[in-house]
């Protein structure tokens, strides 16, 4: 019994070294009966990796997590996770000329469904980023409309920004 505590102690440290650290860039924000916060990590990789995908020192995986606020119009439960939106990005540094678009992934994690994508950043820096939502039904996802089980129209798409230093501090 003795050796298995040292073998369990190993496998405490190795699965909190394997644990990202999230950055907070922004949020949380709450808009059309969602909360949403926007953070960056460092060292993700996926399944599938996308053959694109930068890796490096600089590659930040850019993650929204938008979530329902409680009483949602659309019938989501406080908190849950809303598939099927359309997050565009534009990360824009200051001072420069240099940007980068993309379209955030859905994907899921040891802490939940979220939106991202991995980027190469331009160094250190302040950097902006939009965002533009558009609503689940630009990716096909119905709402029923009838009286007993309809929810109403889905939100019209909107933006957020946020600004934030990389990389960050602690």
């Amino acid at each position: 019994m003795r050796k298995l505590i040292p073998l369990v102690s190993l496998f405490s440290l190795v699965a909190m070294a394997a644990h990202a650290k999230e950055y907070y860039i922004g949020g949380p924000d709450h808009q059309d009966d969602m909360e949403i916060v926007s953070s960056y990590l460092l060292g993700v990789k996926m399944d599938p990796m996308p053959p694109d995908m930068p890796m490096g020192p600089d590659t930040i995986h850019l993650e929204v997590d938008l979530h329902a606020t409680a009483n949602n119009r659309w019938g989501y439960a406080d908190q849950a996770w809303i598939p099927y939106v359309k997050i565009s990005y534009t990360l824009t540094k200051e001072g420069t000329n240099w940007s980068h678009k993309g379209v955030l992934l859905p994907m899921s994690a040891d802490d939940g469904p979220h939106y991202a994508d991995s980027l190469a950043m331009d160094g250190r820096g302040t950097y902006h980023v939009l965002y533009s939502f558009e609503p689940p039904s630009v990716n096909g996802y119905y709402r029923h409309t009838d009286a007993a089980t309809g929810i109403p129209p889905w939100w019209k798409p909107f933006t957020e920004s946020f600004n934030f230093t990389y990389p960050a501090k602690g």
